[in-house]
């Protein structure tokens, strides 16, 4: 499990993809319903799915061995599902792939969501947003 204040190497990667899709969405919001655009967001297809191949790694491991997702939330079990279903279908096609080379190249491309639930996304929007105003300030 994730430790609180943990950086990965893609936080600055997600926070500035999160922050262009949640302004994108405010432009073009008829009207501002904050809970409504946080939804949105959180649901947009991203680049990359938002964690680290070493973590995808071992949870999709201990699935695979276990039959038992070792991570709390349905919103990152879902993630871990889609990564294992991937797998699965990547090695299939190419079956001279290394089970680490397939979760590697999984977790590295485009994710259907952020898998956050509306509610983190608007946590983590304001949270990115406060620390640009304080560098723009200069605190």
């Amino acid at each position: 499990m994730r430790k609180q204040g943990s950086v990965s190497e893609f936080t600055s990667q997600r926070d500035a993809e999160i922050v262009k899709k949640f302004r994108r969405c405010l432009a073009q919001a008829r009207v501002l319903d904050m809970d409504e655009i946080f939804e949105k967001v959180s649901r947009l297809p991203v680049e990359r799915f938002y964690v680290s191949e070493a973590r995808a790694l071992q949870v999709v491991t201990a699935y695979r061995q276990t039959g038992i997702w070792p991570v709390r939330t349905l919103v990152r079990r879902e993630m871990f599902a889609e990564i294992d279903r991937r797998v699965t279908m990547l090695m299939s096609r190419r079956p001279e792939l290394k089970f680490r080379e397939a979760v590697f190249e999984v977790v590295n491309s485009p994710a259907p969501s952020f898998y956050l639930t509306p509610r983190s996304c608007r946590t983590l929007i304001y949270s990115v947003l406060q620390r640009v105003r304080r560098k723009k300030s200069g605190f």
